[in-house]
């Protein structure tokens, strides 16, 4: 009999993270099946190891444009990747109405089951930020579950959070089911990338995992620290699907929690930096649906959650080892990216600028920044996305 503990491996892709640059990431896509990206998914594939992943549509739509091989090496290998339900756009939705969550929901969950054959409907949301009224939505658009993160709730709030999977209770009476990741699981991942080890143990039978899929974008020789990632925690863990993992759960038999826990702002909101930029958008969230069709294409992508937390957030010292056999670590700056100018640039076009001068900036930009938005707007017209 096995000893060894079953893992599911949660991977949350938001290529805006605020460490991540445009550069950074296009880079990670070129080169078709020689790309960073194509190599650090066929890791998966060469050692049979299954993974659930959750892509942001926006992240989808630019590896769908620039690197569409990552998209078939995916839908090529469904007994090794399973996709969860992302909006299109990663956003702390608690600080937009939930009609605007709803169509960031909807858009993205309309894009992801059109592009991949093996879906799981489980909403992955954006920095674990919810109200219940959103969880609402989900339960009535007949969302098999989310997820909340136990980093992000208060002391006293984690020590009454149910272990794994459990019914949360909303509004309205209503119950979604709702996994809580194993706490130290992404630490434990910075730790195999960073170090190639890591001295942190699970106690529970099943891990449920969660961790930020662009990680290794950060530091040098992604797809070999990938690689010995994998090799690790296949050594540690036998991994499964996370729809095999609710099988094997009874959710009756499973405790019951009050209200999904609300998130800290301090990291998006600490010092005010952007409160001008949210007032903005507040006032063109009001008018939305008055706006053309290529206003509101750019607006929703000022709704991104990185482009407060780049600003908000220090950069991070880490210690890193350059191989396996390296004694001695050194250290490793992973700087942020700021992203309020490329959000100006939108927020202008938006407000100052008539549908023929966005459509011709646009069509003659040729900067990173708007190639990516140039591609988001091609995949939401070849899918016939609506807005």
């Amino acid at each position: 009999m096995s000893s060894k503990q079953t893992l599911v491996d949660v991977i949350n892709l938001n290529a805006e993270a605020s460490c991540l640059s445009t550069k950074r990431w296009l880079k990670a896509l070129d080169g078709r099946t020689e790309s960073e990206l194509y190599q650090i998914l066929n890791l998966y594939v060469k050692t049979n190891s299954k993974i659930t992943l959750g892509i942001v549509g926006s992240t989808l739509a630019e590896i769908e444009e620039l690197n569409p091989e990552c998209i078939q090496l995916i839908n090529q290998h469904p007994q090794i990747f399973e996709l969860l339900i992302r909006p299109f756009i990663h956003s702390l939705s608690i600080l937009w109405s939930d009609d605007t969550f709803n169509h960031n929901y909807k858009l993205g969950k309309t894009y992801i089951k059109k592009l991949f054959k093996n879906t799981i409907n489980w909403y992955l949301p954006p920095e674990f930020a919810l109200r219940n009224s959103q969880i609402y939505s989900l339960k009535r658009d007949q969302c098999e579950g989310t997820f909340i993160h136990p980093k992000r709730v208060k002391e006293n709030t984690k020590a009454e959070l149910p272990i794994g999977l459990f019914k949360l209770k909303s509004i309205r009476n209503s119950e979604l089911p709702c996994i809580s990741f194993t706490e130290n699981y992404d630490s434990y991942y910075l730790d195999q990338l960073q170090i190639f080890d890591s001295k942190i143990l699970f106690a529970d039978k099943t891990v449920f995992g969660w961790r930020d899929g662009e990680s290794p974008l950060f530091l040098p020789n992604s797809v070999e620290r990938e690689a010995i990632f994998v090799k690790n925690s296949n050594q540690k863990f036998n991994r499964i699907f996370l729809s095999e993992a609710i099988a094997n759960h009874d959710i009756n038999k499973t405790k019951s929690f009050y209200s999904y826990p609300q998130n800290s702002l301090l990291p998006w909101l600490g010092n005010f930096r952007l409160h001008w930029f949210i007032t903005e958008i507040k006032r063109l969230e009001h008018s939305f649906d008055s706006l053309s069709e290529v206003k509101k294409k750019l607006f929703i992508n000022l709704l991104n959650s990185d482009i407060l937390s780049s600003i908000e957030k220090s950069n991070v010292q880490v210690n890193i080892k350059d191989n396996i056999n390296d004694k001695e670590c050194s250290s490793h700056l992973i700087k942020r990216k700021e992203r309020n100018l490329d959000a100006e640039e939108l927020l202008y076009l938006v407000l100052k600028s008539e549908d023929s001068e966005i459509i011709d900036f646009l069509q003659g930009s040729n900067t990173p920044f708007l190639s990516r938005i140039n591609a988001r707007i091609s995949v939401l017209d070849k899918h016939s996305l609506l807005m």
